[in-house]
């Protein structure tokens, strides 16, 4: 599940999670807003896909959810056959 969510204000972010700074200047957002705007603000204001944007920085702190492989339960061990 991811960690980061619409609502959550991106100077929050930048704080708990300093790596997420790399998605938000390559996206050209530099912060001049003091951070006090949420992510979906953001993505509105700038045009970008809020789905995408929220997948870009639950990636840059390694919470991406990723999908279910085929042999595999949810334990991560091999099913039964």
């Amino acid at each position: 599940m991811a960690i980061i969510t619409s609502e959550m204000k991106v100077g929050e972010i930048v704080r708990n999670w300093p790596q997420t700074m790399k998605v938000f200047r390559s996206r050209g957002l530099n912060l001049q807003c003091g951070g006090t705007h949420s992510v979906a603000f953001a993505a509105g204001k700038h045009g970008f896909d809020l789905v995408t944007f929220l997948a870009e920085l639950n990636a840059a702190v390694g919470t991406a959810v990723l999908p279910k492989l085929a042999g595999i339960n949810t334990i991560g061990t091999e099913k039964s056959s």
